[in-house]
């Protein structure tokens, strides 16, 4: 969740640019070990096992800043498993990787690779430090990175409630290549709930005073 739900797709048109604009950086081919490098004074590297609850403070803080009235935010029983789902220090390659200015965290970005394409699930800069160009740093990377794996396709999805963060991955080079579709129903009214966001359903719950099975969504 790179913050809705229109899949994204860089534009061949951006490539000359990009090839242009990024850091001369090498990365090892291999995922699983350690990858790290610095793009002016940002230093980019997994989130090692023993800062796990650090990372989760800053995670934490993303999701109330994305989607502050999903369950993740207002149940710990759910924020605890949504953490365990989307995050995994058990190998494969979905492994967190976080952004350090000064030895710092300042953000994040969680990625997998898979026959040739990679899928950006997440990705932060911390609310101090953003509108600096720290995330276009950190894209110029990912770009870096992926074209040292051979990776040919780029998939994130954005929310439908930030379209900030529509702009900022349109301006990288990214276009829409599609509409993720959704729909909560109720199975005992045998009706649809008008909403598919936790944001699209606050109102509703203020006027109505009470809690229906839209809570149980994490986004």
């Amino acid at each position: 969740m790179v913050g809705g739900r229109a899949a994204l797709l860089p534009l061949p048109s951006c490539v000359s640019r990009l090839a242009s604009s990024v850091l001369p950086l090498t990365f090892p081919l291999d995922i699983e070990k350690m990858v790290e490098t610095s793009a002016n004074d940002l230093h980019i590297e997994p989130v090692p096992i023993a800062a796990r609850e650090q990372f989760r403070a800053m995670v934490e803080a993303y999701w109330r800043e994305v989607m502050p009235h999903a369950s993740a935010c207002q149940s710990p029983t759910a924020r605890d498993a949504f953490f365990e789902e989307i995050f995994t220090w058990a190998g494969g390659n979905r492994h967190p990787h976080w952004v350090l200015m000064e030895e710092q965290p300042i953000g994040f970005v969680s990625f997998e690779i898979e026959g040739g394409i990679a899928r950006v699930h997440d990705f932060y800069v911390v609310a101090e430090h953003q509108r600096k160009g720290y995330g276009t740093k950190i894209v110029d990377w990912l770009f870096v990175h992926f074209d040292g794996l051979g990776v040919r396709q780029l998939d994130l999805h954005v929310r439908r409630d930030n379209p900030n963060a529509l702009l900022f991955w349109m301006a990288q080079g990214f276009g829409i290549a599609g509409y993720r579709m959704r729909m909560y129903r109720d199975p005992e009214t045998h009706t649809a709930y008008k909403g598919v966001l936790s944001s699209d359903f606050v109102d509703a719950h203020a006027s109505k005073g009470k809690v229906s099975y839209i809570d149980s969504a994490s986004v």
